[in-house]
């Protein structure tokens, strides 16, 4: 008797053939993603399944990452197998977004885009651009800012690290952050600020590291309204 992996792999395959001398051949990267895959500058890892009911050889294109494994024989018994393949690479510190793909040949051929940033993965404040042409870099054309209003007395924060033992710094005496060091993962918190009183407005530069990796975030308050 043929052994299915899973119920969806069944659907899939029932769906493909008209009767049983039918051939059956299906592949396909789990999860899909929109564009590729993306690795922030201090990530060495990451994953994806392909599912495939042929035998299939990977390979990479771009010199910067490798896979494990490159190569899958499906068991006789089995009509459909998913395998997760591993993403490999290191800190990027070029500058630069680093570009690639993973290619896969099985009865058809399948490819997946994979892009490394050289920023860290920063989601709030989310970057912008400078449209600059002169700027030489991808890093330097990248900028995390907020502005928040004077009566305002926090400031959201989003970030995921992939490093061990990151942290985050402030030059201002006026932001106070409840957390310095951080393990990988996703952190979401609000540094309190007290509101700005002044006729000035001030201004404050976060320093996230996470292994060789450094990102600012600049945050302005407003001044008091007269």
């Amino acid at each position: 008797m043929k052994h299915l992996l899973t119920l969806t792999a069944a659907a899939l395959l029932l769906a493909a053939c008209n009767n049983s001398e039918d051939e059956y051949h299906q592949l396909y990267f789990y999860p899909q993603t929109v564009g590729g895959m993306e690795l922030f500058a201090d990530q060495t890892t990451d994953s994806i399944t392909f599912v495939s009911t042929d035998d299939w050889t990977a390979h990479v294109t771009g010199d910067w990452f490798s896979i494990n494994p490159t190569e899958l024989k499906i068991p006789t018994n089995y009509l459909m197998l998913s395998q997760q393949i591993h993403i490999l690479t290191t800190p990027n510190t070029t500058g630069n977004i680093r570009q690639g793909s993973l290619q896969v040949d099985s009865y058809d051929k399948l490819g997946m885009p994979i892009k490394q940033f050289p920023w860290l993965n920063i989601q709030y404040p989310v970057p912008t651009f400078k449209s600059e042409a002169e700027i030489p870099t991808d890093l330097e054309r990248i900028e995390f800012k907020l502005t928040v209003p004077a009566t305002m007395e926090y400031i959201p924060l989003i970030f995921t690290t992939y490093a061990e033992q990151a942290t985050l710094t402030t030059d201002a005496e006026w932001l106070t952050l409840p957390d310095t060091i951080f393990s990988p993962g996703t952190h979401s918190f609000q540094p309190a600020i007290p509101a700005n009183k002044t006729k000035d407005m001030r201004t404050a530069t976060l320093k996230l590291r996470s292994g060789e990796l450094e990102n600012e975030i600049h945050i302005t308050q407003s001044a008091a309204e007269q």
